[in-house]
């Protein structure tokens, strides 16, 4: 596949992850399920109303939008595509999820650090004062649309506001103890707990003879209980129980290679021509690291992992031309 195709394809996942993402913004605006996926875990009922969630429905490439429009848009002044940002956005607050939620902030100050950071480079690029302007008036402009966002959408649903200040531990009818403080009260009442058992449980089942290597995918649980060969609620568990540390090892090393590789090229001026690439990758991957407990990239290559790929060839290929093109 020429790098032409490639590039086609990414614009074809743009606009398929718009397209999905608006309509399932539409969906839960409207409580109209376009989807037809109705599994338990869709179903909120907030103070007697019932919101279809539509989890299975969120694109899977949208944390790459995400990341890449704002720091498109924190670091280039001919960048316009501002909804391109407002969806994912919109859609991180519609769902009241937690993990969505504390992932879009952590990318949101990820992205501001590597810029900051990458300035030298940056500068490679542009001047100074260009930088500065285009970098705080367009920070500005990203934290209005997103306080606007937020403020609409909690007014046209209401009854998130209160969920969304219990979930994260702050509500004074919290069920835990007055004494927790909010980040306790978030783990208490979340399945971070449960997730860290399973880890346990999986690495206690094979610590005597099969901790190297796993025990293979050979399913034991009767039907109806958890398995750890089909996984679920957290990767990490599965793959121990199954790969060992070995496969674990395995799994994560593709994923630490590109991320050092990113920040090694941040800081290279040779490169500054794909720095904001390069800040991308590095905002996207530490923060799903942070969070390996519920992370699936390790798991699931054709997200994240995959589009970091395409771009790697794309770069090499462009650089081999310019290379071609000297000679």
């Amino acid at each position: 596949m020429d790098n032409y195709r490639i590039e086609r394809f990414f614009r074809w996942l743009i606009l398929a992850t718009i397209i999905q993402g608006t309509l399932f913004i539409i969906s839960n605006l409207i409580n109209v399920d376009f989807f037809g996926t109705k599994a338990a875990k869709e179903i909120l009922v907030l103070e007697g109303k019932v919101f279809v969630q539509n989890l299975n429905a969120i694109p899977n490439y949208l944390s790459i939008l995400f990341v890449y429009s704002l720091v498109t848009i924190l670091s280039d002044y001919r960048y316009k595509k501002y909804w391109q940002l407002l969806i994912p956005l919109m859609i991180a607050v519609i769902t009241v999820v937690r993990s969505m939620i504390l992932s879009f902030a952590f990318f949101i100050l990820n992205a501001i650090i590597w810029i900051l950071l990458s300035f030298k480079n940056l500068l490679l690029i542009r001047n100074l004062k260009v930088i500065m302007s285009v970098y705080i008036v367009n920070s500005l402009k990203v934290i209005i649309a997103i306080l606007i966002i937020v403020s609409l959408i909690l007014a046209i649903v209401p009854t998130r506001v209160n969920f969304v200040i219990d979930k994260f531990g702050f509500s004074s009818d919290n069920i835990y103890s007055y004494s927790d403080s909010p980040v306790t009260s978030l783990i208490k009442s979340s399945n971070f707990v449960f997730r860290i058992k399973l880890i346990e449980e999986a690495f206690n089942m094979n610590k005597n003879t099969d901790l190297i290597f796993g025990k293979g995918y050979i399913r034991e649980a009767e039907y109806g209980k958890y398995d750890f060969v089909l996984g679920g609620d957290t990767y990490v568990a599965p793959v121990i129980y199954c790969e060992g540390i070995v496969g674990m090892i395995f799994r994560l090393l593709p994923i630490l290679i590109i991320l050092i590789l990113s920040i090694k090229n941040i800081f290279n001026p040779e490169s500054k021509k794909y720095v904001l690439y390069y800040i991308s990758i590095v905002t996207l991957i530490l923060p799903t690291l942070i969070n390996i407990i519920q992370t699936s990239i390790f798991i699931h290559y054709n997200n994240l992992f995959l589009v970091f790929m395409l771009m790697q060839i794309i770069i090499q290929r462009n650089k081999i031309n310019t290379i071609k093109n000297i000679l």
